[in-house]
């Protein structure tokens, strides 16, 4: 609280909301005001020189950025449903009780959509994923095997990694590459050969 609002000195607006309809103001007042004018004046001679623009074109620049974005995001997405397709054929081809797919290069996102179509035909679907280093397993619930409780007995047995899931997926994280190339290979020898825990 201050005397008079004089003592305030500069006062920066930060935000405005409303709020039934009333307006409601954030701001900073006094040297914060102005460290704040500074801050967001850094910040704008950084996207200035970045993208090249003007005080007066650099909304126009962010928002076409933006939209560019968003179109790049949209293709990514088409193929990789595309990938994702020429994937599971490919699994699919070989008449597998337990199907594998591992991802070495790909997103998380694509390597769970390749085991959740593969699982969709009525397989046990095993996938990996290098990047974050995870173990998938799961089934469309028309097998009486319970994924999460198969998946967390091998890993306790095995030593390595954490995880579970439920009747129908499961997952565990390993701390190495190494780790989850055991887990792959010793997950997929007990299902296809019934190794199931109790």
């Amino acid at each position: 609280h201050v005397e008079t609002t004089g003592q305030l000195g500069t006062i920066h607006v930060t935000a405005m909301k409303k709020v039934r309809g009333n307006l409601r103001l954030t701001y900073v007042a006094g040297n914060r005001a102005i460290k704040a004018t500074q801050q967001a004046r850094a910040a704008l001679r950084t996207i200035h020189h970045t993208f090249s623009t003007t005080n007066e074109s650099v909304a126009a620049r962010v928002i076409e950025e933006h939209t560019i974005r968003l179109e790049r995001e949209k293709e990514i997405k088409t193929l990789e449903e595309r990938i994702a397709k020429a994937k599971v054929e490919a699994v699919l081809k070989e008449d597998n009780y337990v199907a594998l797919h591992v991802g070495r290069t790909e997103a998380e996102t694509l390597t769970t959509a390749i085991i959740e179509r593969i699982a969709a035909t009525g397989r046990i679907a095993v996938g990996a994923n290098y990047g974050t280093q995870k173990l998938f397993v799961m089934h469309d619930g028309t097998q009486d095997i319970a994924v999460g409780t198969f998946l967390k007995a091998a890993l306790q047995e095995m030593q390595i990694g954490r995880g579970g899931g439920n009747h129908k997926q499961a997952q565990a994280r390993f701390t190495s590459v190494a780790e989850l190339e055991k887990g792959i290979e010793e997950s997929v020898k007990r299902l296809q050969e019934g190794v199931l825990p109790c």
